[in-house]
């Protein structure tokens, strides 16, 4: 089990600011094939594991979920429910 500090605290928040605006701005405009999105997942999840001294074989799924973040994968699909329900919501006004 990995422990963390408050300079690993910061650190990841500052790959959420890095990783979250490219998520939000990049990805409803894109059509990604599932593989692509795996990849983008995996490399998300290797910014994660260098940050955080992860091995490559260690999962960063639930220390990703345990910080309250979605990873990639999942933060596309809200990001895409999100962009057409504002889409949704302006064609009615």
């Amino acid at each position: 089990m990995h422990g963390f500090n408050n300079g690993d605290e910061l650190t990841v928040a500052a790959v959420g600011v890095i990783l979250l605006p490219v998520s939000q701005y990049a990805v409803c405009a894109v059509k990604l094939s599932s593989s692509q999105s795996a990849e983008l997942n995996s490399c998300c999840n290797s910014v994660y594991r260098r940050v955080l001294n992860f091995s490559k074989y260690d999962s960063v799924r639930a220390c990703i979920c345990g910080l309250g973040r979605l990873d990639f994968q999942h933060l596309r699909s809200f990001l895409t429910v999100v962009f057409i329900k504002k889409g949704f919501i302006q064609a009615i006004m």
